[in-house]
């Protein structure tokens, strides 16, 4: 009985081992800390842009009409599993725009283009960290 009970554990503890696996390229660090934000605004209104989590809106910044900018998104307006949603609402009034959610692992920053024409954003990931020669403060 004692024997029975010996290789029923030991053949437990082979599953289990055999089911952990150690962490590989395959999967992507989580990121960690703030992250830049490159946004693209393509029309003229000026853009207010939140990062939106669970109904919660956390203002990032303010890019003008038919320019680019780079605005600092804190860790804290990051969702738990390193998802990312946006919010834009222009300045002039009219309808405002949710992002899709995306996923951003290490050695990635989101990009936002704002499309007034086709009355949408849109959200992507890119590879490598955004580096700006003026960091946000």
């Amino acid at each position: 009985m004692k024997l029975h009970a010996v290789l029923v554990a030991s053949a437990a503890l082979c599953a289990a081992a055999a089911c952990a696996r150690a962490p590989t390229s395959d999967h992507p660090t989580p990121r960690r800390g703030d992250m830049q934000l490159v946004v693209v605004n393509n029309g003229w209104p000026d853009a207010v842009i939140y990062a939106y989590y669970l109904g919660q809106r956390y203002r990032l910044g303010t890019v003008t009409g038919y320019s680019s900018a780079v605005l600092r998104v804190p860790e804290r307006s990051i969702q738990p599993t390193n998802q990312l949603q946006l919010l834009v609402r222009p300045i002039a009034g009219g309808p405002m725009y949710l992002s899709s959610t995306v996923t951003v692992v290490e050695d990635q920053h989101p990009e936002l283009t704002i499309d007034p024409g086709t009355n949408s954003v849109f959200l992507s990931v890119m590879p490598g960290r955004f580096v700006s020669d003026h960091p946000q403060p």
